[in-house]
C-alpha cells in the first residue's frame, strides 16, 4: 500500500449494497508495547519472520530500513538498521534475504543472516520504472512497476544466487502494483484502476485469468483457505470476493469503512482464521469477523494516542502496528467464531470445476465440506483407472483447494472424484501438453 497524493474528478462503483460498519466489541486489543523509531522511520511497511519484524519507511528517500527484536512484544528492541537511498514501499523476506524494491531506484535485495548488519547484495535496474510491490517463492521474485495509475509492468525475477539475480520475464501488459502470491495463481492491484489475477502454474509464461475494474484501491490481501479476497478502497470501504472460479470472482460484500483505509492483513492462525485487520490511518486500527463473508462484523477497535496507523501485520493472535515514528504490538483477543460452524457454508458438500481447464502445468481443485468429517479426493483417468490419490483422511469444515502437480501425465481427458461421508461427486477436466 502507498499514501498518495490525487485528485478526483468522478468514479463510480456500480455496488448495489454497502453494509454500514458496526462494532460489536471495541475492547479486544491489548497494549504490549510499543517502540520509537531512532530513525524517524515507521510510516511504512513490514516484513515478519520468525520474531523479528524488518521495518521501511515510503514517505521519502534516505530514511532507511530497521529491524526489530519482536519475541518479546512488551520489550522490543531495534538490532539493525541501515540507511537507503530509495523509498521502500513493500519488503518480502524470505530466509537470509530481504527483497526490496526501492521506488526508481531498481529492485534491492539485502543479506541479513545476521540482523544486527544489513549488508546490501544486489540492485537490479527495472529500466527507469518505478517499482512497486514484491512476493517472492521457490526462488523467483514477483515485482510490480505500476505507480499512481500510470504504466507499469509485472516483472519475475530469479533470485536463486540474490547477489546475481537475473530476469525470467517481464510484461509491459500487466499493470500489477502490489503482489499477492497464492498456490498456482498471482493476484495484483493496480492503483486507481483494477485488480488482475494471472495463472502462474508455468512459472516461466504468465497467463491473465481475468480483470475487474475496481479503481481508487488502496490495499489487498487474499486466503485461499476459504477462496476469499479482500480489498479496500478509498471511500467505499472492505469489498470481500469469492475467487473460488477466478474467471469470474463475485462480489460477496462491501462494507462501509473510515474513510482512509490504509492497509489490510488477514490473520492466518487455526483460530483467528476469519479476522481481518485494516488500518484506518487516522481513523485506527480495525478488526472485522468474516466468518459470514457476506456480512463481516466489526468486533475491535485501536486508535493510538497523539498518532496515526499505517501498515498491519499479524502473527497469530499477535498485531503489529506501524505508526508515525513509532512501531506498537498489540494482542488480539476475541473468541467469536471459534467454537462455531463455519457461516455460509452449503448443506451439502460441493465439488467446483478446476481450474485452469483445460491445463497444461497443474490446476487447482476447489471443494466445499459442510462439516467435519472423512474425504478423499482422486483423480482417475479416461477408462476408469486411478491415477493418484490427492487427499484421504479427516478434514475440518470449510472451502478447501488443493492442487493438482501433473508433471509426468499424459495429456488427455481425467475426472476427479470427491467421496465423503454424505456422498459422492466427480467432475471432467482436460490435460493439454
Amino acid at each position: 500500500m502507498r499514501t498518495r497524493l490525487f485528485v478526483i474528478s468522478l468514479m463510480l462503483f456500480s455496488f448495489t449494497f454497502i453494509l454500514p460498519i458496526a462494532v460489536a466489541h471495541a475492547d479486544n486489543f491489548e497494549y504490549l508495547g510499543a517502540i520509537p523509531s531512532s530513525h524517524g522511520l515507521y510510516y511504512g511497511y513490514m516484513a515478519p519472520r520468525e520474531g523479528f519484524i524488518a521495518v521501511g519507511d515510503g514517505s521519502e528517500p534516505g530514511r532507511g530500513i530497521e529491524i526489530i527484536d519482536a519475541n518479546d512484544p512488551a520489550n522490543m528492541q531495534s538490532v539493525g538498521f541501515r540507511e537507503v537511498n530509495h523509498m521502500t514501499y513493500s519488503l518480502d523476506w524470505e530466509g537470509d534475504y530481504l527483497y526490496v524494491p526501492g521506488e526508481f531506484e531498481g529492485f534491492f535485495i539485502y543479506d541479513v543472516s545476521d540482523v544486527e548488519h544489513i549488508v546490501q547484495a544486489s540492485v537490479m535496474d527495472l529500466w527507469s520504472n518505478p517499482v512497486g510491490g514484491v512476493s517472492v517463492r521457490n526462488n523467483l521474485a514477483y515485482i510490480g512497476t505500476d505507480w499512481n495509475g500510470g504504466s507499469g509492468g509485472l516483472y519475475c525475477i530469479n533470485v536463486a544466487n540474490p547477489y546475481s539475480p537475473t530476469l525470467v520475464w517481464g510484461s509491459d501488459t500487466l499493470d500489477c502494483d502490489e503482489i499477492f502470491l497464492g498456490e498456482s495463481l498471482l493476484y495484483s492491484f493496480s492503483w486507481c484502476n483494477d485488480i488482475r489475477i494471472v495463472d502462474i502454474s508455468d512459472p516461466t509464461h504468465p497467463m491473465q485469468v481475468t480483470r475487474i475494474d475496481c479503481p481508487l484501491i488502496d490495499a489487498m490481501d487474499i486466503d485461499e483457505s476459504r477462496n476469499l479476497m479482500y480489498v479496500t478502497c478509498f471511500n467505499y470501504g472492505l469489498l470481500i470476493y469469492d475467487i473460488s472460479n477466478p474467471l469470474s470472482p463475485q462480489l460477496l460484500s462491501t462494507t462501509q469503512m473510515p474513510n482512509n483505509a490504509q492497509c489490510i492483513d488477514v490473520c492466518h492462525s487455526k483460530v483467528y482464521h476469519q479476522i481481518v485487520f485494516v488500518s484506518g490511518y487516522v481513523d485506527g486500527l480495525w478488526a472485522l469477523d468474516t466468518s459470514d463473508p457476506a456480512d463481516p462484523e466489526a468486533t475491535a477497535s485501536y486508535f493510538p494516542e497523539g498518532t496515526w496507523c499505517c501498515c498491519v501485520s499479524s502473527r497469530g493472535n499477535l498485531v503489529y502496528l506501524t505508526a508515525a515514528y513509532s512501531f506498537i504490538a498489540l494482542r488480539y483477543d476475541h473468541e467469536i467464531g471459534v467454537d462455531d460452524p463455519v457461516a455460509g457454508l452449503p448443506d451439502d458438500i460441493s465439488l467446483g470445476q478446476n481450474y485452469p481447464n483445460p491445463f497444461n502445468a497443474g490446476t487447482r481443485i476447489s471443494y466445499v465440506l459442510p462439516h467435519s468429517q472423512n474425504a478423499r479426493l482422486e483423480i482417475y483417468d479416461a477408462i476408469g483407472r486411478a491415477v493418484v490419490t490427492l487427499f484421504d483422511g479427516y478434514q475440518a469444515e470449510g472451502r478447501k483447494t488443493i492442487y493438482w502437480d501433473c508433471t509426468g501425465y499424459s495429456s488427455g481427458c481425467y475426472f476427479y472424484r470427491l467421496t465423503s461421508d454424505d456422498l459422492s461427486l466427480s467432475r471432467q477436466m482436460v490435460l493439454i501438453k
